[in-house]
Formats: structure tokens, sequence, C-alpha cells
């Protein structure tokens, strides 16, 4: 009787047993530096990334950036940009993810603050104990445009325009 009590003992706390834990699909390093190209700074921004909720398969990421452009002839002036966005990732694989999020990019130039917002569609690769990661992105904006006529009112008239831009970001995580 003593032996099948502790086999029956030793079978139910074997069921609450684990091959692989959980923490190996978090991420290790929340915190994270990058260099975007191509994207919703239109041609490079410098980033700072925080991983905020780290689970198995969902985390929610925050970014912050900065863009500089000087003097251009186009528009007789420099832009500073600050893409922000909030991005949740899904887990594909234990180094893949889709990537999913909203931001606004603020752009000073012509001593006038715009105000764009976009939306981030993409694939992540990562090892969750890297140091090292790449995102490919589709980032479609919205920006409105002010038209050189006149509404019947005497208001200036506005002009959207969508740009569907892709990003590659190259990124270090610490």
């Amino acid at each position: 009787m003593k032996k099948i009590f502790f086999c029956v003992l030793l079978f139910s706390f074997s069921m609450l047993a684990k091959a692989q834990s959980d923490s190996t699909w978090k991420f290790k390093k929340l915190n994270s530096v990058n260099i975007e190209l191509l994207g919703p700074a239109i041609l490079y921004s410098v980033n700072y990334e925080r991983i905020i909720l780290n689970a198995k398969r969902f985390k929610t990421i925050g970014n912050i950036g900065v863009s500089y452009f000087p003097y251009s002839k186009l528009d007789k002036g420099a832009s500073f940009q600050t893409p922000i966005y909030l991005a949740e990732l899904f887990s594909i694989s234990k180094k893949k993810y889709v990537e999913l999020g909203v931001g606004n990019k603020f752009m000073f130039a012509k001593n006038e603050l715009y105000n764009i917002p976009f939306f981030r569609i993409g694939i992540r690769h990562q090892n969750p104990d890297g140091k090292f990661y790449f995102k490919i992105a589709i980032i479609p904006t919205v920006e409105r445009g002010e038209l050189a006529i006149m509404t019947p009112d005497g208001k200036p008239a506005y002009v959207y325009s969508y740009f569907p831009w892709v990003g590659f970001t190259f990124g270090y995580a610490f």
C-alpha cells in the first residue's frame, strides 16, 4: 500500500513539471537603441526602445526617436522630427515576431509644428537572449497638406496624402 501511495504521489507531482520554462521566450534585455531607415521620419531616425510588458507570447514596446534634416532647397528650411509609437509584438516562433503599432510623428519645420499619425505593421527577428535585432515594417502615413487656394469662406483648403513607407531597423539591446 505504501508503494502504491508513493507512486501516486510521485506521479501527481510529475504533472506539475515542465520541460521548458516560460522565461525562455521572454527577452532578457529590455532596453535597446536602433537606427531606422526609411521609417516614419522619412529618411532616418535614431530611436530608444523599451519593452514595457514582457510576456511569453505578447510583448508591448514603446519607442521614441529623433531625426534632424539640415537645410533643404525644396522647403528652404531645416526640420526636426520625433516619431513616438507603441506596438504589440506577437510571437510566431521563439525568434520571430509580428509587430502591430500606432504612433505619432511630431515635425518642426518652417517655424511650425506638424502632427502626423502613422501605423506600423512589420516583422521582427530577435533571439530572446540576443543583443542584435532586425525589423522590417510597412508604415502607412496620412499627411495633411495646405493647398494654395482658399475655400469660399476664406479658409485655406487642405489635401490629405497617403504614404506607404517601408522601414528597416537595426538595433542593439542592452
